[in-house]
């Protein structure tokens, strides 16, 4: 009886020793991610449940010995590659979360590091509550898992405390090119926990704009709810454009658990361009005026500001007939344009006048008033008649000097 039983357990071993599986690294698969959006569910609405499933082997083999005997060359060794096959993927609602379909259609083999996300459409029940379905993942010739998700009904649940660090400015402008922004700015923690070890740091020259002094803030601790304030100088360099131009501003700081996170906010201004008019030159033609002349009289105005000058047009007001005032249009930057009036010279003399340009640019609208002179010379006919009257003049006071001396003579 004895020698049957050894017998059986010797018969079993050689079986046994028919394949042997040797490899030390076993497929294995586990969910790497499990979420549920919208993370919290109304009463009755519906969602999804999405699944990440990973095979965290970088390599699986098998290898196979067969042969019943010890020596060399007695027995043969085969490795094969062996990845795990998932047979089925099934969630389970347990009665509370219904599931409309989705993963459990899913079969496939998995390679080394290879992952496959699923997803199920699921139901949530007409009532509150935090309701826990399990997944079951069934795989082939393997070991299978089982992995419960939560999903929220409108349950409140409070999460980890962690800090939030928000940058808030007092004003964004408007500012012009060139011109120099103090902006007062909060830094306010609006988590639920202490930031640590807190670093501020205000970007370069980027998009036309670049901090003034110091481009940094440092803070030992910024408790919940607590805000600190500081002044940040930034110069807006004229050849920029306009419109929003933005600073980047990096936030560091520590959590309640250690971890260090960094962030990056913006700093905004409003660049608004100004248009400068200046009066870069003044001409009349013909060069020289005279009384009765018809004659154009020609200001070029320039724009020496940061922005167009749009809608321009310019008034005088000589006591001269003709057309007192000229529409120009739009003069960019940089450029220049004349304003011309044409006039009739009905009367001669020095005349001061007012030249005013109007215009509006991003601010609003300007004038730029500007006193001139303009000469008119008396006409030929006007210069006779003056000659004339200078020689009737002399000849009367020679004729009288004469008259004198002879009268003078015959009283002697």
């Amino acid at each position: 009886m004895l020698s049957r039983s050894l017998l059986i357990l010797l018969l079993l071993f050689i079986a046994a020793a028919g394949v042997v599986p040797s490899g030390a690294n076993q497929p294995s698969v586990i969910v790497e991610d499990a979420h549920v959006s919208p993370p919290v569910l109304m009463p009755g609405d519906q969602g999804l449940v999405s699944i990440t499933l990973t095979n965290t082997a970088s390599t699986a083999m098998k290898t196979e010995s067969s042969g019943p005997g010890t020596g060399a060359g007695s027995s043969i060794s085969r490795s094969t590659e062996i990845n795990p096959v998932i047979e089925q993927v099934v969630l389970d609602g347990k009665g509370d979360i219904r599931v409309l379909g989705g993963i459990s259609t899913y079969r496939g083999e998995l390679g080394p590091r290879q992952s496959v996300t699923l997803v199920s459409l699921v139901e949530a029940p007409t009532y509150t509550g935090v309701f826990f379905p399990v997944l079951t993942v069934r795989l082939r010739d393997a070991e299978g898992l089982k992995y419960p998700i939560p999903v929220n009904v409108n349950t409140p649940i409070a999460g980890l405390r962690q800090p939030a660090l928000v940058l808030k400015q007092s004003t964004i402008g408007p500012f012009a090119p060139g011109d120099r922004a103090s902006l007062t700015v909060s830094l306010l923690n609006a988590g639920s926990a202490d930031a640590s070890d807190v670093l501020v740091r205000i970007g370069g020259n980027i998009s036309g704009l670049f901090p003034l002094g110091t481009r940094s803030v440092d803070l030992a601790r910024l408790p919940s709810g607590g805000n600190h304030t500081f002044v940040v100088d930034l110069q807006a360099d004229r050849s920029t454009g306009t419109g929003l131009r933005e600073v980047p501003v990096e936030i560091a700081y520590t959590t309640t658990d250690g971890t260090r996170v960094k962030e990056t906010d913006m700093l905004g201004l409003d660049l608004r361009g100004r248009g400068e008019l200046a009066v870069a030159s003044l001409k009349t033609e013909p060069v020289r005026v005279r009384q009765g002349d018809e004659f154009d009289l020609v200001v070029r105005m320039d724009n020496t500001g940061t922005g167009d000058a749009r809608s321009v047009s310019a008034r005088i007001d000589l006591p001269l007939t003709g057309s007192k005032e000229a529409f120009v249009g739009t003069i960019r930057p940089g450029s220049n344009a004349p304003a011309v009036f044409t006039l009739q010279a009905d009367r001669a003399g020095e005349f001061d006048y007012t030249f005013n340009a109007t215009f509006e640019d991003d601010w609003g609208a300007h004038s730029a008033p500007r006193v001139l002179r303009l000469s008119v010379a008396p006409s030929g006919d006007a210069l006779l008649g003056a000659g004339l009257i200078v020689l009737v003049v002399l000849g009367g006071l020679l004729a009288l000097a004469f008259w004198s001396r002879r009268r003078r003579a015959a009283y002697a």
